[in-house]
């Protein structure tokens, strides 16, 4: 039995370490994204008196607290040690599979939601029936290597739910399933995708981007027409960050050059320009994916020439604007793309703010591509602003 004494001392230090973690919440710097979780984080709360009648402040408060908690990616690691210490093969959603893979289940859709999202763009491409309109959903790594997963692992087909998708699209809207092009090539000793990221590699959006060209009528560049060139072979990506999993390989990033175009590149976002598809700085820091167009911007201006390689080798572009509403999978994808099309406008609905609609009237394109991989897509919210 506890004396009076040990209970007290029970209490204060109860007390005391609560009283410590609230200052350190309130006092330690605020994290506005998680790349551990690869999301936004609840970073602020605006209390009002709406907030509080409609509850969205308890809720808003709530997310605060797990979102800032002091150190927490710190007591993620900690859980997973423990995990794997206890030869569990998932932790935080991720699993550890075989030949060193990392994997995210994909849950069943809300197909409510879904067809509202498929209904905005059908909106608002009707809109624009002289544009020539693509959808393009990417499978994940799951979905191609199941043979790869451990016992038990089980996940909702992306085939299915790409199909689905595809069979509610408008007739304008042609339609490109990554997962077809993209399973014929997965016993080649070249991996698709990132072992331990949610991306596809380069190789993988090299095979998308072809498919992608053939379905436009255009004869894509073969492989032998590139340089290709490690940047990376240290790379761990969310999967891994998120999963915490002990002994797993690090990734290579390659590069694929051409030489035959120069790329000039403008982002709206804080009114800056680069001169290049890739930005070496991002190699230095945790999420080295973003090397490929410096990462995520709300809206971004691709202009490409021809440079002396090019204009030698009697290459040309075939279209000379095209719009990409996407999803970070389009970042690896641009660099083939711009091989072909003399300007991208590239737009993210995550972070963007406008009206897409008055975008496209201001903006005349010959090409519009949506580009997703199929779990974000069916869990995308901001597609709902596309008809606005």
């Amino acid at each position: 039995m506890i004396n009076k004494k040990t209970a007290k001392l029970y209490k204060f230090g109860f007390t005391g370490i609560i009283g410590l973690l609230l200052v350190l919440l309130l006092a330690m710097p605020k994290a506005s994204f998680s790349y551990f979780e690869n999301r936004q984080l609840q970073s602020k709360l605006e209390l009002s008196w709406q907030s509080l009648l409609d509850k969205s402040f308890a809720e808003n408060a709530e997310n605060y607290v797990a979102d800032q908690f002091p150190w927490r990616e710190h007591w993620f690691g900690l859980k997973a040690f423990a995990e794997q210490a206890r030869f569990m093969t998932v932790n935080n959603g991720i699993y550890l599979g075989k030949e060193h893979f990392l994997f995210e289940a994909m849950k069943e859709p809300s197909w409510g939601e879904v067809e509202q999202y498929v209904d905005s763009i059908n909106q608002l491409i009707g809109k624009f029936p002289a544009v020539h309109s693509t959808l393009l959903l990417a499978p994940t790594s799951v979905e191609l290597y199941p043979q790869l997963l451990p016992k038990y692992a089980d996940s909702y087909s992306q085939r299915e739910a790409a199909e689905r998708i595809a069979a509610q699209l408008a007739a304008q809207i042609a339609f490109v399933n990554g997962i077809d092009a993209l399973q014929p090539y997965t016993s080649e000793h070249k991996l698709l995708y990132y072992r331990n990221d949610h991306h596809w590699s380069s190789y993988g959006a090299y095979l998308a981007y072809a498919a992608y060209m053939e379905k436009l009528g255009i004869a894509p560049l073969s492989l032998d027409e590139f340089e290709i060139s490690v940047v990376s072979s240290s790379y761990r990506g969310s999967y891994h960050t998120k999963g915490q999993f002990i002994g797993t390989e690090a990734d290579v990033i390659e590069r694929y050059d051409s030489g035959y175009v120069q790329s000039h590149v403008y982002i709206a976002d804080h009114n800056s320009t680069m001169d290049s598809l890739y930005d070496d700085s991002r190699l230095t820091q945790k999420d080295q994916y973003n090397y490929f167009l410096g990462g995520v911007h709300a809206l971004m201006t691709i202009t490409n020439e021809l440079t002396d390689k090019g204009k030698e080798a009697g290459h040309q572009f075939e279209i000379d604007s095209m719009l990409v509403v996407k999803d970070s999978y389009a970042h690896a994808f641009i660099p083939f793309l711009s091989q072909h099309v003399r300007e991208i406008h590239v737009v993210d609905p995550r972070y963007y703010n406008g009206s897409l609609e008055q975008y496209m009237k201001e903006h005349p394109v010959q090409e519009l591509l949506l580009l997703y991989n199929i779990p974000t897509f069916v869990e995308e919210r901001s597609l709902l602003g596309l008809k606005r």
